[in-house]
């Protein structure tokens, strides 16, 4: 039913039927509305997807649940830490070059790369996507990265390679 009707004497509102809900707690439901940075919070915890973002001086700025699972560490004892710190493997990629990719606002991405978080014991495989974030200046301030826990797939693939005899290495296995 619209809310309005026209009289003689312009729009009005019409009177609610009988049936009709009361709408002045509609400023309780605006206030139970979540802030920006909570949503944006929500949404990244809820990713199956490990997303992390890092500053200029490649150090963690954020750390979603995922990356909890993926990495075995919380995001209190990875917050500040270089990015080197938790994932040595990355060393390969010189920090330098890195960023200038990121500054020119390319992407980067990596397929199966072997990873090894020393503190948790933890290893296995991820494809990841690094994006550059940028100031409202369009100056590139970090990165952000989603990371894609591979580590199943990569083992099916070595398994199945390792089963045919034609296969050749578990590094073949891995290529796409």
């Amino acid at each position: 039913m619209n809310p309005w009707y026209s009289s003689g004497r312009g729009v009005q509102k019409a009177s609610a039927p009988p049936h009709a809900h009361d709408v002045a707690g509609a400023t309780n439901a605006e206030a139970s509305v979540p802030s920006a940075s909570n949503l944006l919070a929500t949404l990244l915890n809820f990713s199956h997807d490990g997303i992390l973002a890092f500053n200029r001086e490649f150090r963690y700025t954020a750390w979603n649940h995922a990356m909890e699972r993926i990495s075995g560490l919380s995001r209190e004892a990875v917050l500040g830490k270089r990015v080197f710190e938790i994932f040595p493997v990355l060393r390969e990629i010189p920090p330098d070059r890195a960023m200038a990719e990121l500054s020119e606002g390319r992407s980067l991405v990596s397929r199966n790369c072997p990873y090894h978080v020393r503190q948790s014991g933890r290893k296995g495989f991820f494809d990841a996507t690094v994006h550059p974030l940028e100031d409202d200046h369009g100056v590139v301030t970090g990165g952000m990265a989603i990371i894609r826990d591979t580590t199943s797939a990569c083992a099916r693939r070595i398994f199945n390679a390792k089963a045919s005899p034609d296969s050749g290495s578990w590094r073949t296995a891995l290529r796409y």
